[in-house]
């Protein structure tokens, strides 16, 4: 429009400056952004890669636990903080000649009522603090023809990151044999 004014070109040549003015602006905002898109699809493409890779190794992961869960010959049951069972393995299963799937939602303390052991599994919950006992009598409700049997036992809290126990690893062992032939001799 001013290059008009002064008479230096006709109008029809100054709009045609505007416009192609305009176009190369509009052309170059469009290929920034192409490239800015571009290389976010690139970013998105790494993120998902990334995240693919870390799905694999974490179900890799998960499958070797729940192999060593299913195989290790100690007693294994774990539970959420009120003492209901969420799993255990198959040496648990065995050792109370259930399936393990009979487990899963049950009370701890309403199939094997014990007022000391509860009060330890209480204490584990509001502390945070484990516990563990050696060769601990243990009288089976309902199944007077154990009589009395000898566990090692221990009880590991699981914290969640808000620092309070999320769950509960139980893991036991049976001594009564070894504390029967201590107490033979």
């Amino acid at each position: 429009h001013w290059g008009g004014e002064l008479r230096r070109y006709g109008e029809g040549v100054g709009v045609s400056l505007m416009v192609l003015f305009t176009m190369a602006t509009l052309v170059t905002l469009i290929s920034w952004n192409a490239l800015l898109l571009n290389r976010a699809d690139r970013g998105r493409e790494r993120v998902g890669q990334l995240r693919d890779r870390h799905e694999k190794e974490l179900a890799g992961t998960a499958a070797l636990l729940d192999r060593v869960f299913s195989n290790i010959h100690l007693q294994i049951a774990y539970m959420d903080p009120r003492f209901n069972f969420l799993r255990v393995n198959q040496a648990y299963a065995e050792g109370a000649g259930r399936p393990p799937e009979y487990f899963a939602g049950k009370n701890h303390f309403e199939l094997y009522p014990h007022e000391e052991n509860e009060g330890i599994f209480r204490r584990v919950v509001e502390t945070g603090e484990p516990f563990t006992a050696f060769s601990k009598p243990f009288d089976h409700p309902g199944r007077p023809e154990r009589g009395i049997t000898y566990w090692d036992w221990s009880l590991t809290p699981v914290k969640g990151n808000d620092g309070a126990t999320a769950g509960l690893v139980f893991s036991l062992r049976e001594t009564t044999k070894f504390k029967r032939a201590q107490e033979a001799f």
